[in-house]
């Protein structure tokens, strides 16, 4: 349940750590720099206040002279009033540029480290982390920086104000202002709904409907076979009316409070700031003058009004952490995932220093499914390439999941080079960025072109370099590419890392088989070990042995030499 209670609280407290990382950083002082624009408002809103009622007096007094000097008092001090107002916009927005830099290059820290966003995403850990990640986290980070100048300048407003109409009436007048904003705050109270939950929920809404949206993204080409555009059509439909829906009962609450804030906060408030500020010009009735009448009641209207301001945002405040509370809930959630996962002993591979691959009675158990492997023992030494091959659903890629990391271990141990083993999948992923990053990812600098391109000659892709301009032309490559060229484009990949084992998982099914050996063969040339899943007879004579699952629990090892 979403709500303003401790939960919130202490969830609000960590990500604050997160914002403000350090005492001395840049953050902290700029919250130094605006709680300081913060007391000079006030402190002008008081200067103000007084020019105003010596205005009035005046004015009464019909004294032109002293009344041309005050108005230019007053147009004088407006310039630096405007540059502290104008400051302290600044430097809200900058605090919450430097909360969301925090956060977020937090989150990225996080979830990119030790394959937590493969757990985080194919163990629906946290939904829609894409959504929480980018645009729950700017509006969180945005109503954070927001609600520290409208919490802040109210109390000090509340105090300042109520000093300075102390001396014009006592301390009447602002208490019962006071008395009546506390029971607006709490009518407001009972009345309000839980919008924590509804600004939650809104938001999960939301991210269903964007990733609806990117499931069409990404499997465009497997939709369009199927003509499955009218079934994708009414997924996304259905998640645009939920979300549709909620927005409207949204906006409807949002009414009624709004009806009910007006009456009591905005209106009722003026009608009590009037009658108040009337108090001391009656106490003072018929023992000062008419021009010094004047002169209290304009300068504590002045100073009312704006004090009716600050109690009626102190008594609103819940209303904005039951906002704040919805996005912190979503920001929070995202962060304990991260952390829980990341912390998880998966009982992994044991990365131990060595040359070779080992498996010691391992059991091979998806996640959730059935045992796909029992009781394996194998050890693949540099220069012993192994061949994996066996029926669909038979374990291949699992094994190499395990390997990888990516998979726990049930029962058995895994020992492999902590460094020196290069996995290349099926479908070769492109980052953004130009043909030759593609060639070297995952590294983001290149150590020779003219390297590069010798490998390029091997695999085939000069005609690609020379029809797509050059290897420093940026596009989408992921559509520019055929089938055949992203995977020839993972052996250039896997070529210039020069690893001591080269992991392929089917990773040149799409290429012919004359190409496809000269692949292999450049690969034993250059000392890296393959190790590879595939369903093609042809590739034994590349490799040493073939592993042959079942997919009942057993395997066999077979010796490609000696058939």
């Amino acid at each position: 349940m979403v709500r303003v209670d401790a939960v919130f609280f202490r969830r609000l407290r960590t990500l604050l750590k997160v914002f403000v990382p350090s005492a001395t950083g840049q953050e902290a002082l700029t919250i130094l720099c605006l709680t300081v624009c913060l007391f000079l408002r006030t402190r002008f809103t008081v200067v103000m206040a007084s020019l105003v009622g010596d205005l009035a007096k005046l004015l009464v007094k019909k004294d032109a002279k002293g009344f041309v000097i005050k108005v230019l008092d007053v147009g004088l001090m407006s310039v630096p009033s405007s540059v502290v107002h104008a400051s302290t916009n600044y430097l809200t927005t900058k605090l919450q540029s430097g909360f969301r830099t925090n956060l977020q290059t937090h989150i990225h820290k996080q979830y990119s480290s030790n394959g937590v966003y493969y757990d985080l995403n194919t163990n629906a850990i946290c939904d829609t982390p894409d959504q929480r990640m980018t645009e729950d986290a700017r509006v969180f980070t945005e109503e954070v920086a927001s609600i520290y100048k409208d919490t802040f300048k109210p109390i000090v407003d509340v105090f300042t104000f109520v000093y300075q109409l102390s001396a014009h009436g006592g301390w009447k007048p602002p208490v019962a202002l006071i008395l009546y904003y506390l029971i607006s705050g709490w009518i407001m109270k009972k009345l309000m709904p839980n919008f924590a939950k509804l600004t939650a929920t809104m938001q999960q809404l939301e991210g269903d409907l964007r990733w609806g949206h990117s499931e069409i993204i990404q499997h465009v080409e497997e939709i369009a076979f199927y003509r499955g555009e009218a079934r994708e059509r009414e997924n996304v439909d259905r998640s645009l009316r939920k979300a549709i829906h909620h927005a409207g009962y949204i906006a409807r609450m949002k009414a009624i409070t709004d009806f009910i804030e007006s009456v009591l906060v905005k209106y009722g408030a003026t009608c009590a700031g009037f009658a108040v500020c009337s108090i001391g010009v009656f106490e003072l009735r018929g023992k000062v003058p008419a021009a010094e009448l004047t002169r209290v009641y304009v300068q504590s209207s002045q100073l009312l009004l704006p004090l009716a301001r600050a109690i009626g945002q102190i008594v609103m405040l819940y209303k904005k952490l039951t906002g704040l509370a919805g996005y912190t809930s979503r920001v929070a959630e995202l962060t304990e995932s991260l952390k829980v996962t990341s912390a998880k002993d998966f009982n992994g591979p044991k990365l131990y220093d060595g040359s070779a691959i080992e498996f010691r009675g391992v059991q091979l158990q998806p996640p959730s499914g059935n045992i796909l492997l029992t009781n394996l023992d194998l050890t693949i030494k540099p220069a012993d390439p192994l061949l994996i091959m066996g029926t669909n659903g038979s374990g291949k890629t699992a094994l190499l999941r395990t390997l990888a990391g990516m998979w726990g271990l049930q029962k058995g141990v895994v020992i492999r080079p902590k460094e020196g083993i290069f996995f290349l999948s099926q479908r070769c992923y492109f980052t953004s960025g130009t043909l030759l990053e593609q060639f070297v990812y995952p590294q983001s600098t290149c150590r020779s072109e003219e390297e590069i391109m010798g490998f390029v000659k091997t695999v085939g892709l000069e005609s690609v370099i020379a029809r797509e301009g050059g290897l420093h032309v940026r596009k989408s490559w992921n559509d520019v590419l055929s089938g055949g060229e992203k995977q020839r484009t993972s052996m250039v990949r896997l070529f210039y890392a020069k690893p001591l084992f080269g992991v392929l998982d089917e990773s040149t099914c799409a290429v012919s088989q004359e190409i496809e050996g000269a692949l292999y063969e450049k690969a034993a040339e250059l000392g890296i070990t393959l190790i590879t899943v595939s369903h093609r007879e042809g590739l034994k004579k590349y490799h040493n042995r073939t592993l042959v699952l079942d997919g009942l629990g057993g395997y066999k090892i077979l010796n490609n030499k000696e058939e």
